[in-house]
């Protein structure tokens, strides 16, 4: 979708499926595991976009619970619980990104 709420129409050379693929098996693993106990409190998007240049190009998007945007405050927050617990696995021999879970303090 374009800022605006339009369907994104342009091409890109990006196989779409890969986030929607992995958005959907995300949802569902949440699903399974909290059931109508959980409700999202917050969603972010981070991706690495190749531009041909030297570094990749970092896009983000972060949303409440609700899909309206995130207090900047909530978004560090998120991003240094992630940052401290990505790659913790690979310390132990072993990496498994569908396998971590961070629970933030209330």
């Amino acid at each position: 979708m374009t800022p605006g709420g339009a369907l994104y129409s342009g091409a890109m050379a990006i196989d779409r499926s890969i986030i929607g693929q992995r958005a959907a098996q995300f949802l569902e693993e949440l699903d399974e595991k909290y059931g109508d106990q959980g409700s999202l409190d917050a969603v972010m998007f981070i991706v690495a976009v190749d531009n041909g240049e030297r570094d990749d190009t970092i896009e983000y998007r972060i949303y409440d619970g609700e899909g309206r945007g995130l207090a900047s405050w909530k978004a560090r927050g998120l991003l240094a619980m992630v940052s401290d617990n990505v790659g913790l696995s690979e310390r132990f021999g072993y990496f498994a990104p569908e396998e971590t879970e961070t629970v933030l303090p209330r």
